[in-house]
């Protein structure tokens, strides 16, 4: 895993394996709101669903909002735009968020 840019309030990671295949993560965290959009293979849109069902439902068990964006254009730093599949995670936070440690610990934990 690698980090790939860092704003005030949001990051961009990139995993690949062995084999090549990458994986990127754009995280956006604010006051209550916390945001992950996964930008994946466009290959596998048409059965996503099924390739990451146990993901999927995972998230939602944990509270988490799940949007897919569809096939979108999108280019990382200098790299010529490719298209990826992009799903979003959005979860509200409590309003002690920023106070209460053990709550952003659960967070962490549950992420």
């Amino acid at each position: 895993m690698e980090r790939r840019s860092v704003e005030q309030s949001s990051v961009t990671y990139e995993a690949s394996n062995a084999e090549g295949d990458r994986m990127y993560m754009w995280c956006n965290l604010h006051v209550n709101e916390f945001a992950c959009v996964f930008m994946l293979s466009a290959q596998h849109l048409e059965s996503y669903e099924t390739i990451h069902a146990v993901t999927l439902a995972g998230f939602k068990r944990r509270g988490f909002e799940v949007t897919c964006f569809g096939r979108v254009p999108h280019s990382l730093n200098a790299e010529p735009q490719q298209d990826f599949m992009k799903l979003c995670l959005l979860r509200s936070l409590s309003t002690d968020f920023l106070i209460d440690a053990g709550t952003r610990v659960k967070l962490a934990q549950t992420l």
